[in-house]
C-alpha cells in the first residue's frame, strides 16, 4: 500500500508559532495496513510545491530548518513505528513501512522558455540541490532497517524529462552517495500512449540499472483515457462503449508488459495507483480542463477516465459479452 499522509503540510502545523509535527494521519493509516498484514511505501518527504502554504513569506533559510526539523521528525517516527509493528510476508517478519519517497516531483512537468526541463525548488525558492542534500542528511545516516529510499518521478516516457531526471539522480548520487537506491517512475499514461517512447524508457532503464545498480519501481501505474478518446466514450455521439475501452486497456498493458520484459530491467515492486475509476486521479484534472476549455459544461459529465484497476462500470457490462471490433484509431 502507498500511504501519503505524511508528507510535509499533513504533519506541520503552520499554525502553531513554535514549529509543530503530528503524525496522527500517517499514523491511522499505516494502522490500518498493520491491520491488515500489508507492507508500506511513505509517500512522501519533499513534494514538489504541495508545501506553498507553509512556506509563504519565509526566506530560503526558514525554509530549509523547517525542512531539516521535519525531516528529522519523520525518519524517527518512521524508525520507532516500525520498531513496534511486524508483518509476516511470505513467512518471514518484516517492517510495516518497506519503502519511502524521499523525494517526489522534483523536475518540472513543463518546459521553461528556452524549452528546457528545470528543477522546481531550484527555480521556486532558490535552494540548490547540495542543500537538499544537506537537509536529508540524518536520512541517510539514520536509515531504517528493511527500507528502501526512492526517488519517484512521472512522465520518463518524454525523452527529454527522462534526460533530466537522470540527470538529477546523477548529482545526488554525487552529493550523497548511497541515499538513493531505487528510482521510481510513476508511469500515469493514457490509453494511447507510444509504444515506443514506452520502449525507449525502459530500456534506459535497463542500462541506468546495469550501470549504477538501482533498484527500479513502477510506482503509481494508471491507464486512462486521454482528452481525446474522453469524448468518444461520453459525448454526445459516443462511438465507443466501455466494453470496447475495457478490452483495449487489457490488451495495451499486456503488450506494455512484454516491452518491459524485453527489456530485461528488474522490477523490485509495482503500484497500481487508483483501484477504482471513480476514484481515478486523473478524473478531476480531465474535468477541469474540459471545463476551462469549453468541452463540458458541467463536472458530472465525464463520470470517469476509466484509469483505475477496477471498472467503475463494470456493472453497466453484462457478466458475458462478445466485445465489437475496435476501429484502428482508438488503438492508436
Amino acid at each position: 500500500m502507498l500511504v501519503g499522509s505524511g508528507k510535509i503540510y499533513n504533519v506541520v502545523n503552520k499554525y502553531y508559532k513554535e514549529k509543530r509535527f503530528d503524525f496522527y494521519h500517517a499514523k491511522r493509516d499505516l494502522d490500518f495496513a498493520y491491520r491488515n498484514g500489508k507492507q508500506v511505501r511513505y509517500h512522501s518527504l519533499l513534494v514538489k510545491d504541495d508545501a506553498s502554504n507553509l512556506f509563504e513569506g519565509k526566506s530560503k533559510e526558514e525554509i530549509l530548518q523547517i525542512m531539516e526539523s521535519y525531516v528529522k521528525e519523520s525518519i524517527n517516527f518512521i524508525n520507532d513505528y516500525n520498531a513496534s509493528h511486524k508483518v509476516i510476508i511470505n513467512g518471514k517478519e518484516e517492517p510495516v513501512i518497506n519503502a519511502v519517497d524521499l523525494f517526489n516531483e522534483i523536475v518540472s512537468f513543463e518546459r521553461d522558455e528556452n524549452g528546457q526541463y528545470y528543477n522546481l525548488w531550484e527555480r521556486k525558492y532558490g535552494i540548490s540541490m547540495h542543500e537538499l542534500m544537506s537537509v536529508f542528511e540524518y536520512a541517510r545516516v539514520n536509515k531504517p532497517d528493511g527500507i528502501s529510499y526512492l526517488y519517484n518521478e512521472p512522465f520518463l516516457e518524454d525523452d527529454d524529462r527522462r534526460r533530466k531526471v537522470f540527470e538529477t539522480l546523477e548529482e545526488i548520487d554525487k552529493l550523497s552517495p548511497g541515499l538513493i537506491d531505487t528510482l521510481g517512475s510513476q508511469m500515469h499514461i493514457t490509453i494511447g500512449e507510444d509504444y515506443s517512447k514506452i520502449e525507449r524508457c525502459f530500456n534506459d532503464l535497463k542500462t541506468l540499472q546495469d550501470r549504477t545498480d538501482k533498484k527500479i519501481q513502477i510506482t503509481e501505474f494508471d491507464m486512462s483515457l486521454g482528452s481525446k478518446e474522453i469524448s468518444r466514450v461520453f459525448g454526445e455521439n459516443s462511438n465507443v462503449s466501455l466494453e470496447q475501452v475495457y478490452d483495449i486497456k487489457k490488451e495495451r498493458i499486456s503488450n506494455i508488459s512484454k516491452i518491459i520484459n524485453d527489456s530485461g530491467v528488474i522490477l523490485s515492486g509495482v503500484s497500481y495507483w487508483s483501484l477504482t475509476d471513480g476514484i481515478d486521479c486523473n478524473l478531476e484534472r480531465v474535468r477541469t480542463n474540459a471545463l476551462e476549455n469549453n468541452q463540458i459544461s458541467d463536472l458530472s459529465q465525464i463520470p470517469t477516465a476509466c484509469g483505475g484497476l477496477i471498472p467503475t462500470h463494470k456493472k453497466l457490462l453484462s457478466k458475458n459479452y462478445e466485445s465489437e471490433k475496435t476501429t484502428d484509431s482508438i488503438k492508436k
